[in-house]
């Protein structure tokens, strides 16, 4: 399969936030908008959450890019997640594995310390799923989604850079970020990113 590759460059797409976390930490947010590309799948792994619940709400994107400089190291992760709503009575989580050898992503913001590629190759995955359903453990985000799907196909990471530890807690996040709309404001999101990635430090 080939890597899919739409819209602008990263950095061009008009809805992204930039955020500066302190002590030289940044990290960049994306609410209701796709990233430019969808990375191939060589598996998929997928866990359902009985939930009861009626399709209740409206399909929802967000992503987030992170940047952590730790002493001489620095932490590093991208993801975006997509809800589809559906009237199943479940939420279900489908994470794409991808293999270690997708393209480089060029314009990362770990680029210039770190060999950057699209995808989430299996050794992160397995963390992603646990964000992602540790998250689904609190009652009122589950009701504000109601039930449907949550994808993870678009992700990055760095060959020294990332972790399972930093990749679970953006996963979390990135469900945080899901539950906002696009006019929310960046102290709002700020505050989200603050709350649930900077546990990666």
């Amino acid at each position: 399969m080939t890597l899919i590759k739409i819209g602008k460059e990263l950095g061009g797409l008009s809805k992204m936030q930039t955020i500066d976390l302190g002590f030289h930490s940044q990290a960049r947010v994306w609410l209701k908008d796709s990233l430019p590309f969808i990375y191939p799948a060589l598996d998929i792994i997928s866990q359902d959450i009985q939930t009861g619940l009626a399709c209740k709400s409206e399909t929802r994107q967000a992503a987030l890019e992170i940047f952590i400089p730790v002493g001489p190291r620095v932490c590093y992760g991208l993801l975006g997640a997509k809800f589809s709503p559906n009237p199943s009575g479940k939420l279900s989580v489908k994470v794409r594995v991808s293999t270690e050898n997708e393209s480089i992503f060029s314009s990362s913001m770990a680029a210039t310390v770190d060999t950057v590629k699209i995808g989430l190759p299996e050794e992160y995955s397995q963390s992603v799923m646990e964000g992602i359903v540790n998250s689904l453990t609190d009652p009122k985000l589950i009701e504000t989604l109601g039930s449907g799907v949550i994808a993870i196909e678009q992700a990055a990471y760095g060959e020294i850079s990332s972790s399972k530890k930093m990749f679970r807690n953006i996963a979390a996040t990135v469900i945080q970020l899901l539950l906002l709309d696009q006019a929310s404001c960046q102290d709002e999101v700020t505050k989200i990113v603050k709350t649930h990635s900077l546990a990666s430090r």
